[in-house]
């Protein structure tokens, strides 16, 4: 079994008071866009959002995302704090401002883990780079629990990049994420 986890609980500082995981795309805000596509595969999917009553968690409401709280202090308090209230499973981790990622990226993910047994971690990359999802087996679970500050989970990558399969793409969709109002403004005009 696999868990996905979309960490939603930082400030989106880069957008100028705006929240970029509620702005929305086709008409649909792009944390429950993406949150949707994970659900798509059948594997539980695990939001961390700042707070209950945050309004990331009152748009998931319903949608049969399990809400778990995260962090604003950093991506490695939020993975330590969600990793804690989630299963002992694999855990894929996919960045919620990734507008591109499908379930069907996920799903191959998984296929590619479940044909290649003997790593820890499995990942796409794109020309050299290293993007998301990524998906971590539940060996390295305990290793979450120890996390702290803003580097997400690149210690545990570096620790056991001997141990990581790259399915290396000729695709920036792995890499781009949305994070300030002018990679929103470049998309959107991409899109036209």
């Amino acid at each position: 079994m696999t868990a996905i986890l979309f960490p939603a609980s930082g400030l989106s500082s880069r957008m100028g008071g705006q929240d970029k995981l509620t702005r929305e795309i086709d008409g649909v805000p792009i944390l429950l866009r993406q949150v949707q596509r994970g659900l798509e595969t059948g594997c539980s999917v695990y939001v961390a959002v700042p707070s209950m009553d945050h309004p990331r968690a009152q748009l998931l409401k319903g949608s049969g995302a399990n809400c778990v709280l995260g962090s604003k202090a950093g991506l490695s308090d939020t993975l330590r704090m969600a990793v804690a209230a989630m299963p002992n499973r694999d855990l894929m981790i996919c960045l919620p401002d990734m507008p591109d990622i499908r379930a069907a990226d996920f799903t191959r993910l998984i296929q590619i883990r479940d044909t290649n047994p003997d790593y820890l971690i499995w990942r796409y990359g794109c020309d050299g780079r290293l993007g998301h999802p990524i998906l971590f087996s539940s060996a390295l679970l305990r290793l979450f629990r120890q996390l702290s500050g803003d580097h997400g989970a690149a210690e545990i990558v570096q620790a056991h990049k001997e141990q990581m399969c790259v399915i290396d793409q000729d695709d920036e969709r792995y890499l781009r994420d949305l994070d300030t109002m002018d990679d929103w403004l470049r998309y959107e005009k991409s899109r036209r």
